[in-house]
């Protein structure tokens, strides 16, 4: 089983107590530790009376089914205990292109992209996608032109789209696609 879905989470850090806490490490222990990562808000910091302090999770499973850890927070004079759960699915849609390149484009042109194969439903039935959104960094520059919205794609079918890139500000962008459908691993992200 092939899963490349990865999810973040955040979990804040709230300090309860009249005194500034040191967070001096943070790790992950159990028997499933290993689908899991911290991805932001690595100690050493200090966490001030009243305050929080996020720090972000990567759940990555490496097989189907329920994966259980514990997150240790050790401050200077105290050790903090979290569970942290997710499961793992058989992926429904595969990302075909998950990445188009449009180049160097003058500001003030265009350029758009015919027929680009995007995901492909690699289950055993029809998934309904409800909609292709845009979901930036940039949404400004980058536009669907034909292939989103709603539609039904049957098992093995691929989905083409036509996109376009029209910029207005200089240097490097990004953006991404969002596939929503009803189902475990929405949304499926190109």
């Amino acid at each position: 089983m092939e899963n490349t879905n990865q999810e973040c989470n955040k979990l804040e850090l709230y300090l309860e107590q009249d005194t500034e806490a040191c967070k001096q490490s943070i790790y992950l222990r159990g028997a499933d530790a290993q689908a899991f990562s911290l991805v932001s808000g690595f100690p050493v910091y200090t966490v001030g009376a009243g305050q929080n302090k996020a720090a972000e999770f990567r759940f990555k499973p490496t097989r189907i089914g329920s994966h259980n850890a514990e997150i240790v927070i050790i401050a200077q004079s105290v050790t903090l205990y979290q569970n942290i759960i997710g499961e793992g699915v058989e992926p429904q849609l595969q990302i075909i292109t998950d990445l188009v390149d449009f180049g160097k484009v003058e500001l003030g042109n265009i350029k758009d992209t015919s027929d680009v194969v995007l995901i492909k439903n690699i289950s055993a039935h029809p998934i309904t996608i409800n909609n292709v959104v845009q979901l930036g960094p940039d949404k400004t520059q980058f536009e669907i032109l034909n292939g989103g919205g709603s539609f039904v794609l049957q098992s093995n079918e691929t989905r083409a789209m036509d996109l376009r890139f029209k910029p207005v500000f200089g240097g490097r962008t990004s953006g991404q696609l969002g596939f929503l459908y009803n189902g475990v691993g929405s949304s499926a992200i190109a």
